[in-house]
C-alpha cells in the first residue's frame, strides 16, 4: 500500500503517535494499521484534533479487544463489534473461512465508486454504522459487505444481539455481514451536541 501511495507522489512516513505532541499539519492522512494493544487516551485526542482541522483517518483493525478505540469510534458513528467474520461459501478456492471473498459494494460510496474487483479480508471483524448517528453532522455508511452464507462470530463473553443464533456451538450473526464502513463530518457545524449551530469562522460547510 505505501508503495502504491509512493507511486501516486505521495510522501509515506512513519509516525509514532504516543511520542508526538501533534500530528503534522501537511498529513493528509494518517493511517493506522493493525495495532496490537489499545491506543492511550492522549493518542486519541491527537487524533480527534486531527479530526476537528479536516485530517483524514484510516483504521485497519484486527479482530482484538480495543475497548479506548472501539470508544473512540463510536463517536463518529462507526460501531466495532467484538467478533470475527466467518464465510464458509464465498472464499477462494483452497482458502479458509475466516478469510472471506467480498464483492458486494455501496458504489454510491465515493471509496468504492465503480470499483469491481473482488477483495479478501482475512481474520476480519464485523464494522457497522452507530444506528441511530450520534449527531446529524456525521454521516457513516458500510461500502463492503460478506456474501448471505456469512456469519459473524462473537467471542466468549461478548454481548450477542438479538437475533444471534447457535452457530457450530458458537453465538453468531448471519450475513451479509458489514466488513468496512466510511464515516464523514460535516466540519461548518459543531460537533459539541448543539447539530444546528454552525461553525462561526466561514460559511463552507466541508466534509472530512
Amino acid at each position: 500500500a505505501a508503495s502504491a501511495l509512493r507511486n501516486e507522489n505521495f510522501v509515506v512516513k512513519p509516525f509514532l503517535l504516543a511520542r508526538a505532541e501533534d500530528i503534522p499539519e501537511d498529513a493528509a492522512l494518517v493511517v493506522v494499521s493493525g495495532p496490537q494493544t489499545d491506543l492511550l487516551a492522549d493518542e486519541l485526542d491527537r487524533l480527534s484534533a486531527y479530526l476537528t482541522r479536516g485530517g483524514s483517518l484510516l483504521f485497519m483493525l484486527d479482530p482484538l479487544p480495543v475497548p479506548n478505540l472501539t470508544g473512540f469510534l463510536a463517536r463518529y458513528g462507526v460501531l466495532l463489534d467484538q467478533d470475527i467474520v466467518y464465510d464458509p461459501q464465498n472464499r477462494l478456492f483452497g482458502g479458509d473461512a475466516l478469510s472471506p471473498l467480498v464483492s458486494l459494494y455501496n458504489t454510491g460510496v465515493e471509496i468504492v465508486k465503480d470499483f469491481q474487483i473482488g477483495t479478501i479480508f482475512p481474520l476480519s471483524r464485523s464494522v457497522e454504522p452507530v444506528s441511530p448517528p450520534p449527531t446529524s453532522v456525521l454521516k457513516a455508511e458500510p461500502f463492503c459487505r460478506t456474501g448471505p452464507g456469512s456469519w459473524a462470530r462473537f467471542r466468549p463473553g461478548a454481548e450477542s444481539p438479538a437475533g444471534a443464533v447457535d452457530f457450530e456451538g458458537t453465538k453468531a450473526r448471519p450475513g451479509p455481514i458489514s466488513l468496512a464502513v466510511a464515516a464523514t463530518i460535516n466540519l461548518g457545524h459543531s460537533t459539541n451536541g448543539n447539530d444546528n449551530e454552525p461553525k462561526p469562522k466561514d460559511e463552507q460547510t466541508p466534509e472530512q
